[in-house]
């Protein structure tokens, strides 16, 4: 699996590994064999059977042992090989949730493959990776960012380079797939990558044939050529162990008039007092459209916000999950159109904490275009959309409507808007009925030397909107086979 930076100046050769010829193998050094399930989360439209989904959060799974990674070299294409970790030895499927419905199919064997791409071999020492994920076999090779590619963000902190300084926690994300370990970059669901994207392969399941798209990126409709980029958010989860069958079930918008919101990221967190690494952590308001009111603080920071709702955090980390409800008043929603910034705010920490997702200054484009930028420029300057694909303008939100948008993820209560600095990332306890719950920013990049006054996130986040229908919505509207019990 190879995947390299498109827009920006690679810092490593580019590579493109379309052949599944193995050059050298050896055996991974896991001290004992043990369950390890791999989970990949992005937002994205798509196709399962006759069933066309748009904007539905997309769960790959792969099952399998620590004892099945194996260390390979691939050709490069140019007279060198490219050092990966892979596992194609398990069972996978996905969970694809849009609105109300939850839809779990298996996918057929033999056609995905875990692979963490770790750069040239001419390089080293490996310092972070260049991309991981979930690639597929096909007829003509290998397909490494399809079903699900990510890079950029928190795996690729090695490209973070003088006068940049990465943090310390980025060191401790293990690229070895055998190890628990959780990353966020830059999505990609591309057939050819890093080429122009291509019309998505189907993948066989057993309710029908699965096509997964990269629908948000600059460049203009009808294709993804090379010179663009992704911007969405893609994750990329190990849980050595074994993990929770099937994604948290969150709270819903029942009757017409309500809405619920919802900010994903993986990061450290607190609550109670129990602390988890890594973790996957949901955040979530439900409310009502009629109570969000506009505000404007001038040209730089202007939008929507909601602040009358219950508020709710779940935390998932392997096979445990643990939710609790904030305290009524501490938390609010908001859309900051000037400040192309989306998330969760509160009294205590103010609109960077929480959960910020913003369009930052990031010098090394690990977190450099991302959808709450693109929409928050559209809404700015519409000339700007021959920029951007056509359904990246169809993500416009003022809080009242469906959307899905990523960005740059800040626990912050000192956040710099316009740089995404964070000159104090101690976090801020807020009140919740299992304690008091304090959320990390331990993913960083600190550019002093460029003149941003502290160090800002290279984590990504995703945050999306549901209204709801006017029905009543219970289980019948799963119909997948998920109980939500562990395998």
């Amino acid at each position: 699996m190879t995947l390299v930076r498109r827009t920006s100046a690679a810092l490593r050769a580019p590579h493109l590994v379309r052949s599944c010829a193995l050059l050298a193998l050896v055996l991974g050094g896991a001290a004992r064999a043990e369950p390890v399930t791999y989970t990949g989360f992005t937002i994205t439209d798509g196709q399962l059977g006759g069933w066309k989904f748009h904007n539905a959060r997309i769960y790959l799974t792969f099952r399998s042992d620590t004892t099945n990674v194996a260390f390979m070299q691939f050709p490069d294409g140019f007279g060198g090989f490219a050092d990966t970790y892979v596992n194609q030895v398990g069972s996978a499927a996905v969970t694809i949730v849009e609105g109300t419905r939850t839809v779990r199919a298996r996918l057929a064997p033999n056609q995905i493959l875990i692979a963490s791409d770790l750069g040239d071999s001419s390089f080293l020492p490996h310092i972070g990776g260049r991309g991981i994920g979930f690639s597929s076999l096909t007829a003509t090779g290998l397909e490494a960012s399809y079903p699900l590619g990510v890079e950029d963000g928190t795996i690729d902190w090695g490209d973070i380079s003088d006068p940049g300084i990465a943090g310390p926690a980025l060191a401790t994300l293990s690229t070895d797939l055998q190890h628990s370990t959780a990353f966020s970059g830059r999505a990609w669901a591309c057939v050819a990558f890093p080429n122009d994207c291509v019309a998505p392969n189907a993948l066989q399941t057993d309710r029908g044939a699965l096509t997964l798209e990269t629908p948000f990126a600059y460049a203009p409709a009808p294709s993804i050529s090379s010179g663009a980029d992704s911007l969405s958010a893609g994750f990329f989860v190990v849980d050595v162990g074994g993990a929770r069958r099937g994604p948290p079930r969150l709270p819903i918008a029942r009757e017409k008039g309500r809405i619920a919101y919802h900010a994903y990221t993986v990061s450290n967190v607190t609550l109670g007092h129990h602390h988890f690494s890594a973790a996957q952590v949901y955040l979530s308001f439900e409310g009502a459209t009629s109570k969000v009111q506009p505000f404007n603080n001038g040209p730089s920071s202007h939008g929507y916000y909601n602040a009358e709702g219950r508020a709710r955090v779940t935390i998932v980390s392997g096979k445990q999950v643990v939710s609790a409800e904030f305290e009524p008043g501490e938390i609010y929603v908001y859309y900051d159109v000037g400040a192309s910034a989306v998330g969760f705010g509160s009294r205590k920490g103010g609109p960077g904490y929480p959960l910020a997702l913003t369009a930052n200054l990031d010098f090394n484009d690990l977190v450099g275009g991302t959808t709450v930028g693109a929409v928050a420029d559209l809404t700015r300057e519409p000339l700007d959309a021959a920029l951007y694909t056509t359904a990246t303008a169809g993500l416009a939100t003022d809080l009242t409507n469906a959307t899905a948008l990523s960005g740059a993820a800040n626990s912050c209560a000192s956040l710099e808007f316009l740089t995404s600095a964070c000159a104090n990332l101690t976090p801020v306890p807020l009140r919740t009925s299992a304690g008091h719950f304090l959320l990390e920013e331990p993913y960083t990049e600190d550019e002093r030397a460029n003149q941003v006054a502290g160090p800002y996130s290279i984590n990504w986040g995703v945050f999306w909107s549901q209204p709801g229908e006017g029905r009543d919505c219970d289980d019948r509207d799963r119909d997948d086979d998920d109980d939500g019990s562990d395998d």
